[in-house]
């Protein structure tokens, strides 16, 4: 199937197959849903992790967070080992102040 003539620009436009290839999302409302879905499932967090580490990290660690192998021309990009070592220890940071935060929260 291709892309409609009137819709062939836009970069949020999904054919029905591209779509069936997606995470399904509770009650997608945005393209920002899907890459916030993308983030959590990743990283395997929850909503609340999710922006408390969006509210607390440094612009430096969120640019290592939100890099991806993912390329436009198809070609393979490969992200270097120590950096994946360092998403990993910048996620496991802010789930443990996370968890320290919400420990003493008595409702």
């Amino acid at each position: 199937m291709s892309i409609p003539k009137d819709k062939r620009y836009e970069v949020t436009y999904l054919t029905p197959e591209e779509a069936a290839k997606l995470p399904k999302i509770k009650n997608p409302q945005s393209i920002t849903d899907l890459f916030d879905q993308a983030f959590m499932e990743a990283y395997k967090v929850n909503d609340d992790q999710y922006d408390f580490i969006c509210e607390n990290a440094t612009e430096e660690e969120l640019s290592i967070l939100c890099e991806s192998d993912f390329t436009f021309d198809g070609s393979e990009k490969i992200i270097p080992f120590a950096t994946k070592r360092k998403m990993v220890l910048i996620v496991q940071k802010y789930k443990k102040l996370y968890a320290e935060n919400n420990a003493n929260l008595d409702f």
